[in-house]
């Protein structure tokens, strides 16, 4: 199963803050995503992949997650 369809079997995440970690290197970003579970249990740990520290491929990113989990993005460095 993707990372993707991962994310898109949480059910109704849009009032649920998701808390994302960046791992910031020069060349490359890592991000992950911590999703709460429709039905109360512990927090869903999602990796979302690593990709090139730029703004445009970050941006990609973090739209794509926010398309997958809803726009309750909370970042942490």
């Amino acid at each position: 199963m993707n990372t993707t369809t991962q994310m898109r079997m949480t059910a109704d995440l849009s009032s649920r803050a998701v808390h994302v970690g960046l791992d910031v290197h020069k060349d490359t970003i890592s991000i992950a995503a911590a999703v709460p579970p429709s039905g109360g249990d512990a927090l869903q740990l999602v990796d979302c992949g690593k990709g090139s520290n730029t703004p445009a491929a970050v941006k990609r990113k973090v739209t794509r997650l926010a398309d997958d989990v809803g726009s309750d993005l909370h970042f942490i460095y």
